[in-house]
């Protein structure tokens, strides 16, 4: 989810803007019918007091404490406004009680509201600092992998390619005993051996053809 936790600049896809909208028409509708003449006057005494709640924790864990700010504000406009009207919870008893009664029903939503958006605005930022710790990790691997793969293509490399000719030097200085001339032998054959599992090595742990050509030619 993007939210605006995360990035100050809200940049939502067409579902979540579809999801916000959804979300504020749902509470406003809940909220009316709490607060206002939407819900039949023999359903008005089964309303519970704190239906709308599941709305503004909806908000905050699907989007922000920015976005939940925003419907506890919806919830606080409607239901002033049905207060004040004489409908509602509070309805029944005089003004002065049923202000109190809604300021004391809107803290209750916005502290409980708020803290969760809080606590799951944290949890998001502690997954992506976790995220982006990784992704480093994978970087120093990556470039890890191809210094030791460097190191053992061209300093091992040349090292048992300058061994090869020396021992080729030495066989042309023959003539050797057939022994001798066999363990020479050896080890061209042994220095052609590590050649081979020096490169394969190499390539196992960072092709060439990654740093040389990029991905796609490499594959």
């Amino acid at each position: 989810v993007c939210s605006s936790d995360l990035n100050p600049r809200v940049r939502w896809s067409r579902g979540q803007t579809f999801e916000f909208a959804l979300l504020t028409v749902s509470l406003m509708l809940a909220t009316e019918a709490v607060f206002g003449q939407l819900a039949p006057d023999s359903a008005q005494g089964y309303l519970l007091p704190y239906l709308c709640l599941p709305f503004l924790v909806w908000a905050a864990f699907r989007f922000g404490p920015r976005e939940t700010a925003i419907v506890i504000f919806v919830l606080a406009a409607i239901a002033l406004w049905g207060t004040l009207r004489g409908y509602g919870l509070f309805a029944r008893t005089v003004p002065e009680k049923a202000l109190l009664s809604y300021q004391g029903f809107i803290i209750f939503n916005s502290v409980v509201a708020l803290c969760v958006a809080a606590v799951v605005a944290q949890r998001r930022q502690a997954e992506e600092a976790h995220w982006q710790v990784l992704r480093r990790l994978e970087g120093a691997e990556e470039t890890e992998r191809g210094r030791i793969s460097r190191e053992l293509h061209d300093r091992l490399g040349q090292d048992l390619t300058a061994l090869k000719l020396g021992l080729q030097l030495v066989k042309k200085q023959g003539p050797f005993t057939p022994s001798v001339q066999a363990s020479i032998g050896q080890l061209e054959k042994l220095a052609d051996s590590l050649m081979q599992d020096i490169h394969r090595l190499a390539w196992e742990l960072r092709p060439a053809a990654l740093d040389d050509f990029g991905l796609d030619m490499a594959l």
